[in-house]
């Protein structure tokens, strides 16, 4: 891995609000770059309190009504690649509008200090390296990303948080929501045998419509995914844009890029476990 993209793995999340702590503690998690073709998927979310999450929607959703101080009309919801593309709502936008509204989102989600963190994996490498019982045990690109979201995430919680227990949202994806179900099934029963705080509250799937913290989940993994596109594609280090370097200079938000070494990696580590062990791990993840 490149010097620049191991300093942007290496961010960690921060020690959570001012007292200390973060109360009730729910993760919103959206995808990129799962459509067909692409070179990377992406899956990254932002993790907050009741309380952040209270703050970020009331000014979230006053910012939707006047998304470029009186120049355009209300926005019925936010997505980013329609607001990169100049689609639906978007249509007619200059680039000047699109970024400064997307500069006064981002503000929103720095000031009630939400923390992030992204999973990206190289697609073609992860099908050609991932096949047999190992993809049953570690998924597809996109099911290792969640399952790469929901550790990080309970990670961090343990080691900066004294909360009980976190709530994961994902946006609602139909076709995925059995495989999410039976990975999350997993870490909650894990985590009850360990008996080391946060437990696991039921895994939710809602529209971005109506939860406005999955609209900024989802600007935070487009953003992850410009980022990682161009490092999987074209070797690039550099941040490709400023939004994401904002997000990357706080230290609040963390990023790991998975590519072909890493892949080899975790293939030579599944190689070295019991098979029977493999095995039975797969059986247990198809139930």
């Amino acid at each position: 891995m490149s010097p620049a993209i191991s300093e942007i793995a290496r961010v960690v999340l921060p020690r959570s609000a001012d007292n200390g702590l973060l109360c009730m503690l729910s993760a919103y998690f959206d995808d990129s770059g799962t459509h067909d073709g692409s070179a990377v998927v992406v899956m990254g979310g932002l993790i907050g309190s009741e309380a952040q999450w209270s703050a970020f929607e009331t000014r979230w959703r006053a910012r939707l009504q006047d998304p470029v101080e009186g120049m355009r009309p209300p926005l019925r919801q936010f997505h980013m690649y329609d607001c990169q593309h100049s689609l639906d709502e978007f249509e007619g936008w200059t680039r000047t509008e699109s970024d400064y509204l997307v500069h006064q989102l981002q503000t929103i989600i720095l000031e009630e200090s939400l923390v992030g963190y992204a999973a990206a994996v190289a697609r073609a490498d992860w099908d050609d390296l991932i096949t047999g019982v190992s993809r049953e045990v570690s998924g597809d690109a996109e099911g290792f990303c969640i399952r790469n979201c929901l550790v990080r995430t309970l990670d961090w919680a343990r080691d900066r948080t004294t909360e009980p227990e976190v709530a994961f949202i994902f946006d609602n994806r139909p076709h995925r929501q059995a495989s999410n179900e039976r990975v999350h099934r997993v870490f909650a029963t894990v985590a009850e045998l360990d008996t080391v705080p946060p437990s696991l509250a039921p895994i939710a799937f809602v529209s971005a419509a109506t939860h406005l913290p999955l609209q900024a989940a989802d600007m935070f993994a487009w953003e992850v995914y410009q980022q990682a596109k161009a490092f999987v594609t074209e070797g690039t280090v550099e941040l490709q844009r400023e939004p994401f370097a904002r997000l990357v200079e706080t230290g609040r938000f963390n990023c790991e890029i998975v590519t072909r070494p890493q892949i080899l990696k975790l293939v030579e580590m599944q190689k070295a476990r019991d098979p029977l062990h493999v095995k039975s791990m797969a059986d247990y993840l198809k139930r």
